[in-house]
């Protein structure tokens, strides 16, 4: 606590220093803190390479235990945690197989880092444009009356960028590229009746540490042992039909509105 009031201290002192004055190798943490973030895990489009097409963000890839059994979350609220620098409060859905479980809990961001200029694309144009890093933690807790229910913890990474004097936005810039992916969270799912733990990963577009899963180049593409595991509605939207025809449509609406069922 004491070490966030100091970040936040220090952040008020330097506000006026402009980004261009900062080293590409600096702490952002102590600036980054002067703004809500919260909008990062809630957007429902962002713009591709060229910024001027809106592409609709699917909803997280996730998978729990050895056998890559399918998990599905869903942040239905997040908000700033005012006593703590960079806390915020998350709200939302979790599902398994049929099981769908409340929860509510916290994402603590600790870091937050520049790209460095040599690993951005060449469009980049870092006068305008800079790209982050957030890394932090999370706890979830789903609820405990419910069937099924148990904690989520572990650490996770978050792309951003900022244009010249702006807020952070989600970073889709690199859309088009094979190895796109965001929100990449990493931990255990561990059994509130059982105390079993279980690896429990998810993220945007693919997921971390997925082992022999995704056998996908271009895009996430599930290895045929695992299909069984729950992954057949995502077959069925997204690879089973092009994207416009409409046999895939109800496959496609299940993907997007599981948490409202």
């Amino acid at each position: 606590m004491i070490a966030r009031l100091c970040w936040l201290m220090f952040a008020l002192l330097v506000a006026h220093v402009s980004e261009a004055q900062l080293p590409l190798n600096s702490d952002f943490t102590p600036e980054i803190f002067q703004y809500d973030l919260s909008h990062l895990w809630t957007v429902d489009s962002f713009p591709t390479d060229d910024g001027n097409q809106l592409v609709e963000r699917r909803e997280s890839l996730g998978f729990i235990g050895d056998t890559y059994q399918r998990f599905q979350i869903h942040f239905t609220r997040v908000e700033p945690n005012a006593a703590i620098p960079g806390s915020y409060r998350v709200y939302g859905k979790t599902k398994v197989r049929d099981n769908v479980c409340d929860f509510r809990g916290t994402l603590e961001v600790e870091w937050v880092e520049p790209v460095p200029s040599t690993d951005l694309p060449e469009w980049v144009d870092t006068t305008r444009l800079r790209q982050f890093v957030l890394t932090g933690r999370y706890t979830f807790r789903e609820h405990l009356d419910q069937s099924g229910a148990g904690i989520l913890t572990g650490t996770f990474t978050t792309y951003a960028y900022r244009r010249h004097e702006g807020r952070l936005e989600y970073d889709g810039r690199r859309f088009v590229a094979d190895d796109f992916r965001n929100h990449q969270f990493k931990g255990n799912w561990t059994s509130y009746r059982t105390g079993r733990t279980k690896v429990c990963n998810w993220g945007d577009y693919r997921i971390p540490d997925s082992g022999p899963l995704d056998v996908g180049a271009a895009e996430f593409g599930i290895a045929r042992p695992y299909i069984g595991n729950g992954w057949e509605n995502y077959l069925e939207a997204f690879h089973k039909y092009p994207p416009n025809d409409p046999r895939g449509e109800p496959a496609r609406r299940r993907e997007r509105f599981w948490w409202k069922e």
